[in-house]
């Protein structure tokens, strides 16, 4: 993100907090220049302006604790706030206005975008045919260093911050393997995509590790497998047909198929997934959001089947709610709700 003059910079000299303000373009920026690409991966609702929380939500998706994403939105809307507002402006003075976000942009950095937002192809060149000696397109940790002094303008001592702050945030997210920060991973700095990525990637080892924490070590195939293993009990215990030849699996066969290791088509079913019936457990039971159910819904839905059989399958029951409690534990988002898209993949 960018840092206005007044927060990390002298008067009006561009100022860029870079990694930390992501790029999917919004649709509000409309033809945007590379500086509002760069910045817009925080306006999550898309309306051009990013707000405090948006700001604090962009670094927690980013792997930042509490603490540090709550700092870093009051410097960062607190600067550009004020340097970004448009006269005719109705949002808090903490929001930041992506259209002027070129107004905010620092010294004593590599000049890769220019007073207007564009990018300058030419100085981003630069940094890697000045600064990469140990391979041609990356940077080590010792070079990085190196080019920020060599960047520094006399004096701006905010600019030095504000540009080792934005840098090494960035050399932290996206060093490779062997300790490089490669070029191509900078461009997706400057147009804002690398923010998207690092955002998915974080979400995907945050439920990782949720799974596994419940297995007690990393087999997520383990934890993946409970509710699936249920299942498969339940169906034994129902007698199904053997599916014969080549007949294609249904989606209760790929459901349990995790525990055919031999593959020799023990566990066979007749069964086929009814995508209505599966919506329906959303329409009629999802009321805090369309898509997810929480703990009581869960329960609520749970009551509702046992309620309406007409055969009083207590076994049925008690497996219908091993399994689905089962999965929730495994598979709740941090807001404690179980996707419909999650589900779906479990039951696939």
């Amino acid at each position: 993100m960018v840092v206005s003059g007044d927060g990390c910079g002298h008067g009006s000299r561009p100022v860029r907090l870079v990694v930390l303000l992501k790029g999917s373009p919004a649709a509000a920026v409309g033809a945007a220049t590379e500086l509002q690409k760069h910045v817009a991966f925080f306006d999550s609702n898309h309306d051009g302006i990013i707000s405090f929380s948006e700001t604090y939500e962009g670094f927690r998706a980013l792997g930042f604790g509490v603490v540090t994403s709550r700092f870093s939105a009051t410097v960062i809307n607190g600067a550009l706030g004020t340097k970004t507002r448009p006269e005719n402006a109705t949002a808090s003075r903490f929001s930041i206005y992506i259209e002027n976000i070129h107004k905010g942009v620092h010294g004593s950095d590599t000049g890769a975008f220019d007073s207007e937002g564009r990018f300058v192809n030419e100085k981003f060149d630069e940094i890697f045919t000045k600064h990469a000696k140990t391979v041609p397109d990356g940077l080590t940790a010792a070079e990085l260093d190196e080019m920020l002094r060599a960047n520094r303008e006399p004096k701006d001592y905010k600019g030095w911050v504000g540009a080792s702050t934005e840098w090494e945030t960035t050399f932290k997210l996206g060093k490779d393997k062997d300790g490089f920060l490669r070029k191509d991973t900078v461009r997706t700095v400057y147009d804002g995509s690398f923010f998207s990525k690092v955002a998915s990637k974080k979400k995907a080892e945050a439920r990782r590790r949720r799974l596994s924490s419940l297995a007690g070590d990393n087999d997520m195939a383990a934890v993946a497998a409970v509710p699936l293993l249920l299942l498969s009990t339940a169906c034994f215990w129902s007698q199904p047909a053997a599916v014969g030849g080549d007949a294609p699996a249904t989606e209760l066969q790929k459901h349990v198929a995790f525990f055919d290791s031999d593959h020799d088509g023990i566990i066979t079913f007749g069964e086929t997934f009814v995508s209505e019936k599966f919506n329906e457990i959303f329409t009629r039971h999802a009321k805090t959001v369309p898509d997810g159910l929480t703990s009581d819904e869960l329960d609520e839905m749970l009551h509702a089947y046992a309620d309406h059989t007409e055969h009083k399958d207590s076994s049925g029951w008690l497996q219908a709610a091993t399994e689905w409690r089962a999965t929730f534990e495994a598979a709740k988002d941090k807001d404690d709700i179980l996707q419909s898209r999650l589900r779906r993949e479990l039951l696939q």
